[in-house]
């Protein structure tokens, strides 16, 4: 999925240059009823403009697991101005990337003193957190009719399909392709906020939603994941996430537009054990508490160096 979701992003990349006559400017970056993503980058304005979220990304280190106060105090940095769904899909691939590259490369080092056979052994455990294909077709999608060119293009190539993208309301869109498939996606500007929702044959088949929370938090919610992640400067500080192998054994509920109740508690609210895969970092350990492929659950700490 991870070499899918590039390709499309170089994709829509290339379009976009081609839009502008081959200039610099944003590119794009790598389902509920409406649902929205993007790919320009997040401006950090001396001033911010008057519309659009205006999001802190000031560090909030995790405490220790138990403590009720932070382990140091959080040092301010500009803000991020989330002004459409293409930012806000933009900033959600970035964290999923970073977020992705973390945890891969801790277990990679973890895994070199802990191979087959270990009882710590987190090989058969699969992750890959928080990646959509469609989030990433509909990366560009904005108020401008250049960016639903963009979208209608690269939906075509990946369904071999004729795609429609209809700006339905300011900041609410639908993507149609063929006769079976549609994304309902939409933008939230009070809080810097998407959901998008993958419709096929009528029924809804995948979800995202992603919401700022401010401090450097944001929130995800999809079919079979919950995530609450510190990220702050292109770096993870903290997350907690937990994910279903399939939509059916995960419990309902949405968090957009607002992300309210969406924190470490709720990540974990079904029980840690009712997760085929529950993964904390507290800023110094990643706890995995997983099902593996084959095999039984295991609970294994990993140190962050």
């Amino acid at each position: 999925m991870k070499r899918l979701i590039a390709s499309i992003l170089i994709l829509i990349l290339a379009l976009s240059l081609a839009a502008c006559g081959g200039s610099a400017g944003g590119g794009g970056n790598s389902p509920g009823d409406t649902a929205s993503t993007g790919s320009a980058p997040p401006s950090t304005p001396d001033e911010p403009p008057s519309t659009g979220a205006v999001v802190s990304t000031q560090d909030t280190p995790s405490p220790d697991i138990g403590s009720e106060t932070p382990a140091t105090t959080p040092a301010a940095v500009a803000p991020v101005v989330i002004t459409d769904y293409k930012a806000a899909a933009k900033l959600a691939m970035d964290i999923a990337e970073a977020l992705n590259a973390f945890y891969g490369q801790a277990a990679a080092k973890f895994g070199q003193t802990h191979g087959k056979g270990d009882p710590d052994y987190i090989g058969n455990v699969v992750v890959l957190m928080l990646n959509s294909i469609g989030l990433a077709i509909t990366a560009s999608l904005s108020d401008d009719p250049a960016d639903l060119t963009v979208v209608e293009t690269v939906a075509k190539k990946m369904y071999n399909a004729e795609a429609k993208a209809t700006i339905n309301a300011p900041n609410d869109y639908t993507v149609s392709i063929g006769d079976d498939v549609v994304y309902n996606c939409a933008f939230d500007p009070e809080h810097g906020s998407l959901r998008m929702t993958y419709v096929e044959k009528g029924k809804i088949k995948q979800f995202y939603e992603f919401v700022p929370l401010g401090e450097g938090e944001y929130a995800f919610r999809t079919e079979t994941e919950k995530a609450v992640v510190a990220y702050n400067a292109g770096k993870i500080q903290h997350f907690s996430y937990t994910s279903n192998s399939s939509a059916a054994d995960f419990e309902p509920g949405s968090i957009y537009p607002s992300g309210e109740g969406s924190d470490a508690v709720w990540v974990i609210s079904g029980g840690v054990e009712s997760y085929t895969k529950c993964i904390i970092f507290d800023g110094k350990t990643i706890l995995v508490d997983a099902k593996p492929i084959n095999g039984n659950r295991i609970n294994v700490s990993i140190p962050v160096s």
